[in-house]
């Protein structure tokens, strides 16, 4: 399984929650949470995550970069 430091090797900048009873995805960045460990699993912290808004645990927990994001320039001509 993925973990944190394997996320962050691979150029991952932030976290992608996602919580299906509010139909919402949020980007949330590494440094907002200092209470994870470089060995924790990425399958694991929906367990220990909760919606703002809704009290429900995140359905998924993905890492992202800007660069996966659907059209973004890698480079410029």
């Amino acid at each position: 399984m993925v973990t944190v430091l394997d996320a962050l090797q691979a150029g991952k900048t932030y976290l992608a929650i996602r919580c299906e009873p509010c139909r919402v995805l949020r980007h949330v960045w590494w440094k907002n949470f200092p209470q994870l460990r470089l060995g924790d699993r990425l399958d694991e912290l929906p367990g220990r995550l909760r919606c703002e808004k809704c009290g429900h645990r995140p359905s998924s927990v993905e890492a992202g970069a800007q660069s996966d994001a659907f059209g973004y320039a890698k480079k410029i001509y």
